[in-house]
C-alpha cells in the first residue's frame, strides 16, 4: 500500500504564517492570518445624510496585504430607500490603489426606478464584468463612492460587506 498525496498540505497557524507544502515538499509561506481560497469579510459602516452638492463622497474601506479577489459586495440598509428615476444616487465600490486615487469600479448599486433597498434586506451590488477589476495586488485599497444624481438626496446609513478570497501571487 503506497500514500497517495492529492493537492497541496497546508498547515494555517492562527496569527501566524500559512505554510504550503507542495508536492515534492517544497515549502511555501504565503502570508500572516489568511487561507487562500477561503472567503473572508470585510464589513464598514456607511454614513447617512442629505448631499447638498452631487460630488462623490469617498471613504477608504481597506487595504490589503495580499493579493485579493473579490466576490461578493452588499448593502444591508437601515433604512428603506425608494430607487427614483432623477433623484437618486450610485454606492460604488472601487479598487483606490496604493495612493487612494484609484477610480476601478469593483462593483455598484444604483438606486434608479424600480431598484429599491428594504431596511435590514441585504441588497446585492452588481459586480464588474471585467474579471480583472476584481483583482486587487498586494497593497492596494478599497473605497467607496456615494454620487449623486441631484441635490437633497437622503442616502441611508448601512452596513457595507465585501467578500473576497486571498491569492498567491
Amino acid at each position: 500500500m503506497s500514500d497517495t498525496f492529492v493537492g497541496p498540505l497546508i498547515e494555517y497557524v492562527p496569527g501566524g504564517d500559512q505554510i504550503l507544502v507542495k508536492p515534492g515538499g517544497s515549502v511555501v509561506t504565503t502570508g500572516t492570518g489568511a487561507i487562500h481560497g477561503a472567503v473572508q469579510s470585510i464589513s464598514v459602516s456607511v454614513s447617512s445624510g442629505t448631499a447638498a452638492a452631487t460630488t462623490a463622497v469617498i471613504d477608504q474601506i481597506a487595504s490589503f496585504s495580499q493579493p485579493i479577489t473579490v466576490r461578493r459586495v452588499a448593502l444591508l440598509p437601515f433604512a428603506t430607500c425608494a430607487g427614483h428615476a432623477t433623484s437618486n444616487f450610485t454606492l460604488a465600490v472601487h479598487n483606490i490603489g496604493t495612493g487612494a486615487t484609484g477610480t476601478t469600479v469593483v462593483a455598484d448599486l444604483a438606486l434608479t426606478t424600480g431598484n429599491a433597498i428594504a431596511t435590514n434586506v441585504p441588497k446585492a451590488f452588481t459586480l464588474s464584468t471585467t474579471t480583472a477589476s476584481l483583482d486587487l495586488a498586494a497593497g492596494e485599497a478599497l473605497g467607496y463612492h456615494i454620487t449623486l444624481a441631484s441635490l437633497g438626496i437622503d442616502f441611508p446609513k448601512g452596513k457595507l460587506t465585501i467578500d473576497y478570497v486571498t491569492r498567491i501571487s
